[in-house]
């Protein structure tokens, strides 16, 4: 017979594997674990049909897009914290259409699309620290640091920050917003918001678009900075993740 502590080891080895593969016990319902859409359509989008923009919102999820950008959203990541997807994942794209309980708010959205993930799109993963080379975004000087957006201004909404001829300006920018733009958009490397600046900012920063590098003279006239550093960051690994099952 079995002694007490083999079988509470036993079912701390069943409890992690649960969590990390997202599967509910047996006999528990995945709805106890992750919320899910009531309703969902997933339609293949072809080369010229234009693309639905983003609707997120009163439970609610309505967008056309890549795979890719679906697991991005739905676990909070930039792109390049993502690795071991298929190449369709991001050359195919699909028109999604899901509702759920209106009360819910966009973290409970994104919970859903996690669930959706793993029911329509098989998605299997699990997470992993990498250290890779990175900027840290600082504060400089206080004094300098960019005014905060009137009450009432939506928080790193769509067009939150726009890229122009001569630079970027942004409007209800979060600093987590600046660093991902900063890192997919103007370096092509990591940055990590180092300001533990909380609010939503009004900025403009004028740099020269053909050189990367001058965004740091940019920075430093509204009191921020980057600096290099080695950092750790969570990484996504896909391990397994298949064409949605049909509607």
């Amino acid at each position: 017979m079995r002694s007490y502590t083999q079988l509470l080891l036993a079912g701390v080895v069943l409890c992690i594997v649960t969590v990390q593969t997202g599967l509910p016990l047996r006999g528990q319902s995945k709805a106890k674990l992750r919320p899910v859409f009531e309703v969902a359509s997933i339609k293949p989008i072809g080369p010229t049909t234009p693309l639905t923009k983003l609707e997120l919102g009163h439970g609610s999820l309505r967008v056309g897009t890549t795979v890719i950008w679906l697991i991005t959203l739905a676990f909070d990541l930039s792109r390049p914290l993502v690795e071991g997807s298929p190449s369709w994942t991001e050359q195919e794209f699909y028109d999604i259409d899901a509702r759920g309980e209106p009360s819910a708010d966009s973290g409970q959205i994104k919970l859903m699309l996690q669930s959706l993930l793993a029911e329509r799109f098989n998605l299997r993963f699990h997470r992993e620290k990498k250290e890779m080379p990175a900027y840290l975004l600082t504060v400089a000087q206080q004094g300098k640091l960019p005014r905060e957006s009137k009450e009432g201004t939506e928080r790193d909404a769509d067009g939150s920050i726009l890229m122009h001829a001569d630079g970027l300006t942004g409007r209800g920018a979060t600093m987590t917003s600046l660093c991902e733009f900063l890192w997919e958009g103007v370096l092509q490397q990591p940055v990590r918001d180092d300001t533990k600046l909380s609010g939503a900012y009004d900025f403009s920063l004028l740099y020269d678009r053909h050189d990367p590098m001058s965004i740091v003279v940019a920075l430093r006239r509204i009191g921020l900075d980057l600096r290099k550093a080695n950092v750790q960051f969570e990484v996504l690994y896909v391990d397994h993740i298949e064409r949605p099952s049909r509607n």
